[in-house]
């Protein structure tokens, strides 16, 4: 039998229900995550790099998408396995991850003390545990991921306007990519190391400042989510989530995703909103941590309106970014406020993003 005459597979699984929130990096999935890890049956959120990693290889057309699918499978029932023992469990205890932020931190603590490893099987056969995973940009690179696990996972999309995405992106680009502490893909181009998502705008890449990079990594991976969402076999496991919507009302959002997840809002769910500072009075609200500080994130100014807001963002930009760079945030945000506003969710304010 030659090398390429089979496949990868895994046919059997331990993790049934998989919630994937997903999304750009500074869309809010640190805001949603814990709180739908306070629903019933949900784990604490856990950061799903390996499941990255091979959708970013099968992006480059280095892994094959049955063997990326049956990676993504086996990682899937792995991190389960594991966070049913409280292995490869977050106890950092100001990591937005860390157990120590969870309203069921003394599950995991208890767990320490369990037996462990076949024992968790039978914990996960009389639990029926949903696995909580974070990810970025799943719906653009993942395809392998959603035919894999098909019916078994649901992805929660989280959308925000892009202005207040821009800053974040903008400091990654500039303080972290290509950085030994950026564990992402990366491949050779005319002897440049680029990131995987760079593929098919490697010179643009390369040719732009760091404003620009985030406003163009913004607009491929929102070009190719809404490709992607094109396929029934993908838009089908998918909820999309307007940031801005869900911080201002959470309870429609909620309601839908205790009925697609088959799993209640709690009292710890309640709990978990009111220490996320949700519902909120304005969009740009948010809970005061240093990690959003180095994000970029500043309370929101008094007597400013959201549209106040978002200029002062948008012009942040305009001092690091090109014409031509400048134009297509200008499209992104046109397009985002068309999509979930209708085009009105500037309309009380008096700034105009016209360049």
């Amino acid at each position: 039998m030659s090398e390429s005459s089979f496949k990868i597979s895994r046919s059997h699984f331990i993790a049934n229900e998989i919630v994937f929130i997903d999304g750009i990096g500074g869309c809010g999935k640190t805001m949603l995550a814990p709180i739908i890890a306070s629903m019933q049956r949900v784990e604490l959120l856990s950061y799903a790099y390996e499941i990255e990693h091979v959708n970013a290889l099968h992006h480059l057309e280095k892994l094959d998408r049955d063997s990326a699918g049956a990676v993504t499978s086996m990682q899937a029932d792995l991190k389960l396995y594991n966070i049913m023992q409280s292995r490869d469990v977050n106890f950092r205890i100001n990591d937005l991850s860390s157990v120590f932020k969870s309203v069921n931190r003394m599950k995991y603590i208890l767990r320490m003390f369990g037996k462990g490893d076949s024992s968790a099987l039978q914990s996960i056969k009389d639990q029926s545990p949903i696995l909580l995973l974070t990810t970025h940009g799943l719906i653009a690179f993942g395809e392998p991921t959603f035919l894999a696990l098909g019916k078994r996972m649901l992805l929660i999309e989280v959308v925000r306007h892009p202005l207040y995405m821009i800053i974040q992106n903008e400091k990654n680009f500039s303080t972290i990519i290509g950085c030994p502490n950026d564990f992402s893909i990366y491949f050779d181009y005319a002897g440049v190391q680029l990131p995987f998502f760079a593929k098919g705008w490697e010179d643009l890449y390369l040719a732009s400042s760091s404003m620009d990079r985030a406003i163009y990594y913004i607009s491929n991976l929102t070009a190719l989510s809404q490709m992607n969402k094109s396929n029934q076999g993908i838009v089908k496991r998918v909820v999309t989530i307007p940031f801005e919507k869900f911080v201002i009302d959470p309870f429609p959002y909620l309601d839908n995703l205790s009925k697609k997840m088959n799993a209640s809002v709690t009292s710890k769910t309640l709990k978990m909103l009111k220490e996320q500072n949700v519902p909120r009075k304005k969009y740009s609200d948010s809970i005061d941590l240093p990690i959003y500080r180095r994000c970029g994130w500043k309370p929101p100014r008094e007597k400013m309106s959201e549209m106040d807001e978002l200029e002062i963002r948008r012009q942040y930009a305009v001092s690091l970014a090109s014409l031509s760079g400048i134009k297509e945030l200008d499209r992104l945000c046109n397009e985002y406020e068309n999509t979930y506003f209708g085009g009105k969710f500037r309309a009380s304010g008096s700034g105009s993003y016209v360049f």
